[in-house]
């Protein structure tokens, strides 16, 4: 809990007070954004207590009162020694809200914590260890903490505990107050985020769902910050610490911290809940292997030579020596009598890869082992697709793809365990080298080797499936030239396909398994359909971004991931990217693959042809010229088809292939929406079976009869609603393209039911299929007023794929973005986001500062809005605003305050344009100056920063701009 000040005196006036005649509140001990603390004296039982006291502003609302006595309750059950004992609680007579606790003597794990003084690795890991075991007790229970952090962690003195020091975890489950309904409204006027952005998961900051993972994931930068004395992702504001959140890669650890600890803590921060351990439970038997790994003496040094190696019973022994089933304590043991385990390098879903000396060769030869994971052991289809998959790589020999040495089987306590060997990489993943835009010359370098892999690999009938960041492996060139001559490898290829095993899917289901990664995968994958050569080409463009941009097109949640996928159009690369790459970028994204680049060379010719100088666009067709004359045929699996080479899949000796296709554009609104309600469609057809007796106009029920026979009112529900056979029928006509017919039989439905929600959905579904603006315009109206209705629809995929189709429809733009402001809350956010980042038709100014007034008071859609880009923007258009020179003002002071190198070519530039005449509510005296004003902000910042002292020599570079640009009348 902090410190006490700016506590309110309403607050501080309850010292004195004897709450339900029993508990007198003593002194104040802290106070924080949900309520305060007091040491009190629990005069039933004569001893002292700590109490809770809920702020009253925040408990005067019914939701939130309700919720807290829920989690009081759900608090008092967790009976821990890890986990702050609630004693009590309650209501006064004037509706405060208090929790009555043991009272902690110690001080929190918060304080222990400063820059420049990491702790030993044995003492954190004692600490996460308490910690994860408190996790383990409250999550068996149901109850996530949602707020862990170092000031909720109490250290304490207990001669019984490990170390002589017990940890105990405070506010356990009251941070769920935070999504009480109805109670975000209160928590925002009283200040609030929701979390702390310090130590909050990604998806918390997303504003996705949480679940027990996201508590792990604090755990791990707690953890980080015991290690290194810093709080991993911090920043000057908060959307800064939010973007980190999301996407930075995690801080390297110090040296010192034990290779299998970072593996372990890299695990807990994985930036998709998927990949983290699948409860606390799992770390927690990770963290206590890794104590009891430390705490053993580690076996003798392995022999340098086969000379010195054991012979007879000895080496019979180590060979027969069963490996374990966890990881970490792998870590020394022998692998089929040759590897010698030194280090464990890296986790994954389907196994663990460790550093290991290769007894069998030249002396001194280190290599790299991956053993699948003992899950796995007892499925025999994964075994035989193990070996199966790994024989093909084993046959892969190219320079760009890491080769299989040797492969097998080995003792393990838990049977036989799957082993691949190969060589020992001295390099970095691709990932290390995210987070930032990448040369662009340096980032085609990369993607070329990229693609000469998957094209050798293709061709022999092996498609990766799983291409990532974390898949490429990037060698460094020459010492003094690391970036020169860098060379790319692929790991893993072929072996994600052991993740479509049949009858194995029950237990890759049980341990929480995706096949993919949601942020790079392809449509048809997100669709669960065959995967070909394409589906990498689509990855790697995923990739490329990623390179060129420094971060990924999207993020999220996985299912919000896979959803965009299908769905989403990717925003437009910076134009400081080449045109080339940009339009290169684009034929890789496009989301029907029949439209996509055909195959992996085709893309290397394209993208080695690629003039980087070119700051225009091409002319239509220049890249489908780039096609060759002949080209593989794109390589097709099945996901029920065997796995391995197949016979017929390889270069075809004849034949032209298809040029390549252009960018694909941008999707209709329609098309997006109807893509959109397919999985809904695909529900309904079987019920429709049922409810609709065939194509026979005259077996049809008219508009008056579907209402007179189907509609049915709920007697549970106070509210009258349809009865569902009459949201088939209507989807079943929508389905059939009977657009008026569905309008006629929805105009008689509302006649009874008006304020229906899901009759106003299905109205704008179907009035979104017309082709008159009028039409569309009141199908986002529809829309408007069905979440009106039901707030609950913002939570429904369809819907938000519908909405979100409309509101980019280029000819609504102006009554879209009226409408996202005004009506649909947070449901219009990402609409907003994309307007406001939208680099070809930025909206004016008055616009767009009443969109970013919006997204401000989001936290996880500000951390998305490009702020330089913004703050460059408001330069340019402040002439324009309605009020010109308080905006040029107001905008220079902020390029001033927030140097940024993006804003200077607008700062700098001779076109840009000075106010000169007062706008409404101005005075002439406001507009005086602005010229002097200008010439001190750009001498100032030259004087401090060399890329605006460059401009300032240079005299600026007059801006040419023949791009339309919208404007909102009325804003």
């Amino acid at each position: 809990m902090s410190g006490t000040q700016h506590v309110s005196e309403q607050v501080r006036g309850l010292v004195g007070q004897v709450l339900a005649d029993r508990y007198a509140l003593e002194d104040l001990l802290g106070a924080g954004g949900m309520g305060a603390v007091f040491r009190a004296e629990d005069r039933g039982r004569g001893r002292e207590v700590a109490v809770k006291v809920l702020h009253p502003d925040i408990g005067s609302d019914p939701s939130i009162a309700k919720r807290f006595d829920r989690e009081a309750i759900s608090a008092a059950r967790l009976d821990h020694p890890n986990i702050v004992r609630v004693e009590d609680h309650g209501s006064t007579d004037e509706g405060i809200k208090y929790l009555v606790m043991e009272l902690l003597v110690g001080e929190e794990l918060h304080a222990r914590l400063s820059p420049g003084r990491p702790w030993p690795v044995d003492e954190a890991l004692r600490v996460l260890e308490q910690i994860l075991s408190a996790l383990e007790h409250a999550h068996a229970a149901g109850i996530v903490h949602r707020d862990l952090k170092p000031e909720n962690v109490f250290l304490t003195k207990d001669a019984d505990a490990p170390g002589g020091e017990r940890a105990k975890l405070v506010d356990f489950g009251i941070a769920k107050l935070l999504d009480a309904d109805g109670a975000v409204e209160v928590l925002t006027r009283a200040g609030m985020v929701f979390g702390t952005p310090r130590f909050m998961s990604p998806e918390q900051a997303a504003g996705g769902k949480i679940d027990e993972r996201s508590d792990l994931y604090a755990v791990g930068l707690i953890a980080h910050n015991m290690l290194t004395g810093e709080v991993p992702y911090d920043g000057e504001d908060v959307a800064t610490i939010l973007r980190k959140q999301i996407m930075a890669p995690t801080p390297p650890l110090p040296t010192s911290v034990p290779a299998p600890v970072v593996t372990f803590i890299e695990s807990l921060l994985e930036k998709s809940r998927h990949d983290r351990p699948a409860s606390a439970s799992a770390a927690l038997a990770t963290v206590r292997a890794l104590r009891e790994a430390a705490a053993v003496e580690r076996p003798q040094t392995a022999p340098t030579s086969l000379e010195d190696a054991p012979t007879g019973p000895q080496q019979l022994e180590d060979e027969r020596a069963l490996l374990p089933s966890d990881p970490p304590a792998m870590v020394g043991h022998l692998v089929a009598g040759r590897y010698q385990l030194d280090a464990l390098l890296g986790l994954g879903g389907m196994g663990a890869v460790f550093r290991a000396r290769d007894l069998g060769g030249p002396a001194g030869t280190l290599v790299a082992v991956k053993i699948l994971h003992a899950a796995y052991g007892d499925d025999e289809e994964i075994s035989a697709r193990f070996q199966r998959e790994a024989e093909t790589a084993a046959r892969l020999e190219h320079p760009g793809i890491v080769p299989v040495l040797a492969h097998g089987q080995t003792p393990g306590k838990s049977g036989a365990a799957q082993y691949l060997v190969m060589p020992l990489l001295e390099g970095q993943e691709l990932r290390a080298l995210t987070g930032r835009p990448m040369d662009p010359a340096r980032a085609r370098a990369l993607m070329l080797q990229v693609f000469a892999a998957l094209e050798y690999a293709h061709a022999r009938g092996v498609v990766h499936r799983d291409l990532k960041p974390e898949n490429v492996f990037v060698l460094p060139g020459s010492r003094t030239d690391p970036q020169a001559d860098e060379h790319v490898f692929l790991v893993d290829l072929g072996l994600a396909k052991i993740s479509e095993a049949g009858p194995s899917s029950r237990v890759l289901t049980q341990l929480g398994q995706v096949f993919g990664t949601p942020a790079y995968m392809s449509p048809e994958q997100a669709r669960g359909e065959a995967v070909d050569g394409r589906t990498d080409l689509y990855a790697a463009g995923i990739i490329f971004y990623e390179l060129l941009a420094g971060h990924p097109p999207f993020v999220g949640d996985p299912v919000i991931l896979l959803h965009a996928q299908i769905q989403t159009q990717p925003m437009a690369l910076p134009k400081s990217v080449p045109p080339a790459l940009r339009e290169f970028v684009d034929a890789l994204l496009v989301k029907d693959r029949e439209r996509r680049m055909p195959d992996a060379a085709t893309a290397w010719r394209a993208l080695e042809q690629a003039d980087l100088e070119r700051r225009d666009p091409l002319p239509t067709g220049t890249i489908p010229a780039l096609v060759p004359a002949s080209a593989s045929a794109p390589i097709v699996i099945d996901p029920s088809a065997p796995t391995g080479p197949q016979p017929n899949l390889g270069t075809q000796a004849t034949g032209p292939s298809p040029a390549l296709p252009p960018p694909q554009p941008r999707a209709s609104q329609r098309q997006l929406a109807l893509a959109a309600a397919a999985a809904l469609v695909l529900i309904t057809i079987g019920a429709l079976a049922f409810a609709w007796s065939g194509d026979d106009p005259e077996s049809r029920t008219s508009g008056e009869d579907l209402v007179g026979l189907r509609i049915a009112e709920d007697p549970d529900s106070p509210i009258p609603k349809p009865d569902e056979s009459v949201y088939l029928e209507i989807d079943r006509t929508l389905l059939a393209k009977e657009r008026e017919r569905a309008l006629e039989l929805i105009r008689v439905a509302r006649d009874r039911f008006p304020a229906d929600a899901g009759l106003l959905w299905r109205e704008g579904r179907a009035l979104s299929g017309g082709r008159d603006k009028g039409d569309r315009i009141e199908a986002l109206l529809r829309y408007a007023e069905a979440l009106e209705a039901d707030p609950s629809l913002s939570e429904e995929t369809e819907f938000e794929a519908e909405l979100l189709g409309l509101l980019r429809d280029p000819k609504l733009r102006e009554t879209a973005v009226d409408l996202a402001v005004r009506e649909l809350g947070a449901s219009g956010h990402s609409f907003l986001l994309e307007v406001i980042n939208d680099t070809e038709a930025p909206p004016d100014y008055d616009a767009r500062q009443r969109i970013l007034g919006v997204l401000r008071g989001d936290p996880s859609t500000w951390a998305r809005v490009d702020l330089p880009r913004q703050r460059a923007l408001d330069l340019d258009q402040a002439h324009a605003a309605k009020q010109p020179c308080t905006a040029f003002s107001s905008a220079l002071a902020e390029a001033v305050a927030n140097p940024d190198p993006a804003i200077f070519p607008t700062l700098y530039a001779r076109g840009l344009e000075v106010p000169e005449a007062p706008g409404a509510g101005e005075s002439a005296e406001q507009c005086s100056g602005l010229d002097d004003a200008l010439a001190a902000a750009r001498k100032q910042l030259a004087k401090a920063h060399p890329e605006a002292a460059a401009l300032q020599r240079a005299g600026g570079r007059k801006k040419k701009s023949n791009k339309k640009k919208f404007r909102f009348p009325g804003f």
